[in-house]
């Protein structure tokens, strides 16, 4: 799913018109594996855009002295305002192409409930990954606790950490800063001491 992963990425999403068909895009993406067809909210991806754009801005000013927020935190402001303004209103089951709806499964069922929520994490996921692929100071490797470092294009989060951060994203009183901590701590690098 390469939308997000393009280094003019953040270009594209400054753009009102190009956000929205960039999102609608990755939706439609994301989800037909599944068949399942998203419904969206033109009026919540607007409030999802000028939200990040304006938080963003805020971060920049008061912050960083006017500097640009880094990937981290513009990923986690995308994910938290794309959970918080929820644009993705209802899945249907496509059926049209003449093969049934995919069965009923638990997986399939976490999907749906946990729609924005999922998607948000992912975006904001595939953001941080690519720029931290083009990083010319790292080998592009991600901390798993108690195993190497392995080659990001290797790397699939598992099924366990994604749904609990999809349930901590939907249940709990979730900020940006805890969004751009996360996707920070997955890319942690740890610097041994002599």
């Amino acid at each position: 799913m390469p939308i997000f992963e393009r280094s003019d990425v953040f270009d594209v999403l400054s753009d009102v018109g190009r956000f929205q068909e960039l999102l609608r895009d990755y939706y439609e993406e994301f989800f037909m594996p599944l068949r399942l067809v998203p419904s969206i909210s033109r009026a919540r991806l607007i409030d999802t855009y000028n939200f990040w754009l304006r938080d963003l801005r805020r971060v920049s000013h008061m912050e960083l002295d006017d500097r640009d927020p880094d990937h981290y935190k513009r990923a986690g402001y995308l994910a938290y305002w794309l959970r918080r303004c929820a644009p993705i209103t209802m899945l249907v089951e496509d059926s049209e192409d003449g093969r049934s709806a995919p069965p009923s499964s638990w997986k399939l069922e976490r999907v749906k409930q946990y729609a924005n929520e999922l998607t948000a994490f992912d975006a904001g996921w595939r953001i941080t990954s690519y720029f931290e692929s083009r990083r010319s100071d790292a080998t592009a490797t991600l901390l798993l606790l108690g195993k190497r470092p392995i080659p990001l294009s290797d790397i699939t989060l598992p099924d366990e950490f994604v749904q609990t951060v999809c349930q901590f994203m939907k249940e709990k009183n979730v900020s940006p800063h805890a969004m751009f901590l996360i996707y920070k701590a997955l890319f942690l690098q740890v610097v041994k001491h002599h």
